[in-house]
């Protein structure tokens, strides 16, 4: 949270003394300040609620269990094959090739993470 060290109550004060004594100007520029610091403020309180909300929320995104991202993955790859398939000729040659474009052309990627892959290697002799 920001913590806002002006007096925004004194501000008011301070204008409005200013404006009493002649000093429309000066009072109104003051008044003004205390209005714009009063509102950034505020703004800066929802940003940081709305920074907390997101924060959880990419939070239980990555709570998820690898096994629910490999099954939207997969219905999104099957999504996407059906989509080219519906205007192809489906002989498996075709769907064979049609895949293998979709992969060349960038509609469908895959990336692997392995840096948490723990491999066993062993010599037999």
């Amino acid at each position: 949270m920001i913590e806002v060290k002006t007096d925004i109550d004194y501000l008011d004060r301070l204008a409005a003394d200013s404006i009493e004594a002649g000093r429309d100007a000066t009072g109104a520029d003051i008044r003004a300040a205390a209005v714009d610091i009063k509102n950034l403020k505020e703004y800066a309180d929802r940003l940081e609620r709305s920074i907390n909300e997101m924060s959880a929320e990419i939070q239980s995104l990555r709570d998820a269990s690898g096994d629910d991202i490999i099954t939207l993955l997969d219905r999104r790859i099957d999504r996407a094959i059906s989509q080219r398939l519906e205007t192809e000729n489906t002989s498996d040659e075709t769907i064979r090739e049609t895949v293998r474009d979709m992969f060349r052309d960038g509609d469908v990627s895959v990336s692997v993470d392995y840096s948490n892959v723990e491999l066993e290697l062993s010599l037999e002799v």
